[in-house]
């Protein structure tokens, strides 16, 4: 039932997509102490590119070195910014980045831990520069 009701309260829009991962394109909806709902654009990175163009961040140049190539992202980083003007909610932007997959597959597998700590000592992180 609880199915049905929400299938019930969809709506499908459309907006230029360079890639399916509105997961970790999309905004993150908060309200202030009034209430007042307001949608936070997260500097979506296209997980771990260097041209984001968020001021500070840069891209482990051992990704280049391994043969990590970026794919485009610009629509992708345009979908928070849609769906903010769509809902009518101002829009926040951050330079933080939203990486909710990595966040659920270590929660969900911690064992993985490891492969992700290899993962940064082999590739190096992905952090704002220094000043």
């Amino acid at each position: 039932m609880a199915r049905r009701a929400a299938r019930a309260d969809l709506m499908r829009i459309a907006a230029p997509l360079n890639d399916l991962w509105v997961r970790d394109t999309a905004p993150l909806f908060v309200r202030d102490e009034n209430g007042k709902r307001a949608a936070v654009d997260f500097n979506f990175n296209g997980w771990g590119q260097a041209d984001t163009g968020a001021e500070g961040w840069r891209k482990a140049p051992a990704k280049r070195e391994h043969g990590i190539v970026d794919h485009p992202i610009g629509k992708d980083q345009k979908i928070a910014a849609f769906i903010a003007q769509y809902t009518h909610s101002p829009l926040v932007k951050t330079w933080l980045v939203m990486m909710l997959s990595v966040l659920y597959r270590l929660l969900t597998h911690p064992e993985r831990m490891q492969q992700a700590c290899h993962y940064q000592t082999t590739f190096g992180s992905i952090s704002p520069a220094s000043s």
